[in-house]
């Protein structure tokens, strides 16, 4: 997967040794971080769905077999809602700025 990760990176940025390194290095912050979230969850222990958080749910799921689902799986997870909602607040600011931008005035 890493290899694969670093040729996309390369493409990316045409080659810009520099950049895909600092990029593997956000990347590999951001998965430490997640991780550690996800470690951090797991010491709560969510009850019987008394936790009505996201982490509580995914916490609570089961794959094929009902068992529950192994960390790594749960850091990949964590990740798809981590970067759903960073989208979704992005866009929502560029969308509320462009909608703004007409009205306001230079002072």
């Amino acid at each position: 997967m890493k290899e694969t990760c670093s040729a996309w990176l390369e493409w990316v940025w045409h080659g810009d040794a520099q950049a895909v390194i600092a990029a593997e290095k956000n990347a590999q912050r951001l998965a430490d971080l997640l991780e550690e979230l996800v470690e951090d969850c797991q010491k709560r222990e969510p009850g019987a769905g008394d936790d009505k958080s996201i982490s509580g749910h995914l916490l609570r799921l089961r794959d094929g077999a009902g068992r529950p689902l192994q960390f790594r799986r749960l850091v990949q997870e964590f990740f798809i809602f981590f970067l759903a909602g960073s989208e979704t607040t992005g866009h929502t600011i560029a969308w509320t700025l462009c909608a703004l931008s007409p009205s306001l005035s230079p002072r």
